[in-house]
């Protein structure tokens, strides 16, 4: 399985590569890649810090890979789910996260 940064790419075909927009979405998606890697992180908003966001970043602009990707090996592809799972489940279940959780009506919102 592998899990692409696509997020980050799309961002950076709409925006400058050192616009908000795009330092925000590879925080986020750096901070969510480290919490799905590390079984021993409980809560992404405490226990990866903002200094260890900088750093994977830093380290992932380093490398010369055109494509980033998260490489996920067979035996701990369960866990890598599990992980994912019980992220995506605490970022649907969080009071912020109700104006999201139903489809925008596009006969109302037509330009959306």
């Amino acid at each position: 399985a592998v899990v692409s940064t696509q997020s980050t790419g799309t961002a950076r075909v709409y925006n400058e590569d050192d616009s908000p927009i795009v330092r925000d979405v590879t925080s986020i998606v750096t901070r969510l890649t480290l919490f799905v890697k590390h079984p021993t992180f409980k809560n992404i908003s405490t226990d990866i810090t903002r200094e260890m966001v900088t750093a994977e970043i830093e380290n992932r602009s380093k490398s010369k890979k055109k494509k980033r990707r998260l490489r996920v090996r067979s035996a701990n592809r369960t866990e890598w789910f599990e992980r994912a799972s019980e992220l995506l489940d605490n970022l649907s279940n969080h009071p912020d996260s109700q104006p999201f959780m139903t489809p925008v009506d596009i006969s109302i919102y037509n330009a959306y």
